[in-house]
């Protein structure tokens, strides 16, 4: 069994607030511009979006939930088309409510996986592979030129002799 974890914030960040997870969507503004973006979970201090456009780290933009109103968030990681974003201020019992009952209960195809899971998925294969590398040793295996090596050996045959030799001399 393998488990994903991540940490991107100090614990002191209320991350381990109650997520509910929705397929809301919904627009947001950044930049005086409207885009639309999907809401996958959401909790009273973030949530996890899906965006029509690439955003960055530290991005702040503002976005329209089912209560009427919008709420300003900063993006605080992203990661392929999946951003994770923290409220300036926490969200309502009666906003999250509200996002819950409004959330698209039926997913658009059945038998795929929703992109979000895909691309986290494909996220934790690499993560397994580097692991695997770095255990393995895979990649420590780029080996030195030859002429690098030799003067290493000949230097560290030298180092030795000087060592025993020295001893040599102090012992007799």
């Amino acid at each position: 069994m393998h488990a994903l974890t991540a940490t991107f914030a100090p614990a002191s960040n209320q991350r381990d607030a109650d997520r509910r997870v929705l397929r809301l969507e919904t627009q947001l503004t950044r930049e005086d511009a409207r885009q639309g973006a999907l809401v996958h979970n959401l909790s009273k201090t973030g949530m996890l979006v899906s965006a029509d456009s690439a955003m960055t780290v530290g991005e702040k933009f503002e976005i329209a939930l089912p209560d009427g109103e919008t709420y300003a968030a900063e993006i605080v990681w992203a990661d392929e088309g999946l951003f994770g974003c923290r409220f300036k201020t926490p969200l309502s019992q009666s906003v999250l409510s509200a996002a819950l009952l409004r959330s698209d209960p039926t997913p658009t195809a059945a038998p795929a996986k929703p992109e979000p899971l895909i691309q986290l998925e494909r996220l934790r294969q690499y993560w397994i592979s580097e692991a695997s590398d770095l255990a393995s040793g895979a990649l420590a295996t780029e080996k030195l030129p030859l002429a690098t090596r030799a003067w290493t050996i000949l230097g560290l045959a030298c180092a030795a002799w000087v060592v025993v030799t020295a001893g040599a001399c102090l012992i007799g």
